[in-house]
């Protein structure tokens, strides 16, 4: 399987569990991943072989995630924006689909472009 990381094609071996890995990684951002992929690439690679899923897990618990390291600084943003800005997403978001102001429905971009 070819995936694209960051513009890049990177091959990657369908032997990965990607639902487990991708459970694994729950606090870690984007960057975060990409960098922990290229550590486990890089490590695999030194020893002269392919990567597999035990590279990524091990090159996982040698970063500390954003989410983690600054969790304190974090929860006091999410604390001091709590009724001072709206919130970008949440799980009660009903999202797009069923998005209303003050009633009624508002019409989707998709929508918007048919009209056009």
């Amino acid at each position: 399987m070819v995936a694209k990381l960051s513009g890049k094609v990177v091959l990657v071996t369908s032997d990965f569990n990607t639902v487990a890995l991708s459970r694994a990684c729950d606090q870690f951002t984007g960057a975060e991943i990409e960098a922990v992929f290229i550590d486990a690439l890089h490590e695999a690679y030194a020893d002269g072989r392919e990567p597999k899923a035990k590279d990524i897990v091990e090159a996982m618990t040698r970063c500390v995630p954003l989410a983690q390291l600054m969790d304190g600084e974090i929860a006091a943003l999410r604390h001091w924006a709590k009724g001072r800005a709206r919130e970008a997403a949440s799980h009660s978001n009903p999202g797009p689909a069923s998005a209303s102001r003050n009633g009624r429905r508002i019409p989707s971009m998709a929508n918007w472009a048919a009209a056009s």
